[in-house]
């Protein structure tokens, strides 16, 4: 009987040591789950800001490609009809 009573005095202080370790890592997985909160948010931030500056300069570069190309026919126009109309 006496050796029942101080396995269960063992049993009870393993039940509540083990019950303060899942208090204590609940806590630190609630810590945990906020910190990945705020990186997701950070990283979501980053790729709203990537993904502005990434359509700004995709239309910065069309511009300069129809610019380039607009003036390069209107220089092309150009040239051909002053070589066409003075060939001998």
């Amino acid at each position: 009987m006496e050796h029942r009573n101080d396995t269960n005095l063992i049993l009870d202080g393993f039940r509540n040591e083990t019950a303060e370790i899942k208090t204590e890592m609940r806590v630190q997985f609630a810590r945990i789950d906020a910190r990945f909160d705020c990186i997701q948010s950070e990283l979501n931030s980053i790729r709203a800001d990537f993904n502005a500056r990434l359509d700004s300069g995709i239309a910065h570069v069309v511009k300069w490609v129809i610019g380039l190309v607009g003036g390069a026919m209107i220089s092309f126009i150009t040239v051909v009809t002053f070589v066409l109309n003075n060939a001998p």
